[in-house]
């Protein structure tokens, strides 16, 4: 059932099916187009079993702390979005534990986005229970959208992939997953606009993880930095201004020249995670793979209850042991 309607779903997301392509140009000075070529090489589905772990060894850690064996139940681990040139750009791996089912999913991040992700899955889990339908509720739309001032193909200056690729190896980090109620998100959001004296602060914005002044200024100052940041850069002329900047001039960002005093967060808690169903209710959790897991990564995801949030919150050991125990910090967190 699984598997029959994960390839019923790829039927409406085909190029998910595909390959990563490059065409080199004899340019002066050299370039190249990496493109997606639709040519249905196919996607991983891999069954697998884990009959030694329970959900409990999964939910239930001491201080919340993710195992790392939670990482061998995605496939394609470790992998850059380049090796989507030879390797499938979409994997699953269900593993059967003890009690329970653990679906792992991983999506080349150079063809797809988080929404384009979570709509994959739910458009699968969809199928999967509408056995004798092929129709989805929200088909995705296909078409690429350019700046019409910069139409593709987007040449990169580079005469080779080598050029630009880099396979760094991060310190190791460790990783919690806490959860906050709907009440507490409440209470921390009229906090940082009280503080400020304003009520444009959002609940996002007022949970996020800050920096050493928070401590001396309040949590209502860090998150009003964070919403003026985000008023003034991801407006829609902003981030056209960025776009065709970029087509002019083509670079890169690299994690590895991230910092550890800075913040990085992914993902959303506006995902349609819980509102999956693929035959035996809805999950009771979610957990993330190895990728992009670098000291100062915060994943957010909607929680388990209405109005509930979650953090899956990546540092070095010793900093993650002395944030969980933090008194007031905790009393936000609900346990789960």
């Amino acid at each position: 059932m699984l598997l029959s309607s994960f390839a019923r779903t790829l039927d409406h997301f085909y190029p998910l099916a595909g390959r990563l392509e490059t065409i080199k140009h004899d340019t002066s000075p050299p370039s190249l187009t990496i493109f997606l070529d639709c040519n249905n090489q196919g996607a991983d589905f891999i069954h697998a079993s884990a009959l030694d772990v329970k959900i409990s060894d999964i939910l239930e850690p001491l201080h919340n702390i993710i195992p790392k064996f939670i990482h061998s139940f995605f496939p394609l681990n470790r992998l850059l979005s380049h090796d989507g040139h030879t390797l499938p750009l979409l994997a699953v791996q269900v593993t059967e534990l003890a009690d329970g089912l653990f679906i792992g999913c991983s999506l080349n991040h150079a063809v797809a986005d988080g929404t384009s992700f979570w709509h994959f899955i739910n458009s699968w889990s969809e199928l999967c229970l509408n056995i004798n339908s092929d129709q989805i509720s929200f088909p995705p739309v296909i078409d690429p959208w350019f700046l019409d001032s910069h139409p593709s193909p987007i040449s990169l200056p580079f005469a080779d992939s080598n050029e630009f690729i880099r396979r760094p190896i991060f310190p190791p980090v460790t990783e919690c997953f806490l959860h906050f109620s709907q009440r507490s998100l409440a209470s921390l959001k009229a906090m940082a606009n009280t503080e400020m004296g304003v009520n444009r602060i959002s609940t996002l914005q007022a949970l996020r993880l800050a920096i050493r002044d928070v401590i001396e200024r309040g949590l209502g100052w860090v998150a009003w930095l964070l919403n003026q940041e985000i008023m003034l850069s991801q407006n829609e002329a902003e981030v056209r201004q960025k776009l065709a900047a970029w087509t002019e001039e083509p670079s890169f960002s690299y994690a590895d020249n991230f910092k550890s005093t800075h913040l990085a967060t992914g993902s959303s808690p506006m995902f349609n995670v819980y509102g999956n169903d693929f035959g035996w209710g809805r999950p009771i959790a979610v957990r993330s793979g190895s990728g992009s897991k670098i000291d100062g990564k915060v994943t957010v995801y909607p929680g388990p209850d209405a109005g509930s949030m979650a953090l899956e919150i990546c540092l070095t050991h010793h900093v993650l042991l002395s944030l969980l125990a933090d008194e007031e910090f905790l009393e936000a967190v609900t346990c789960v």
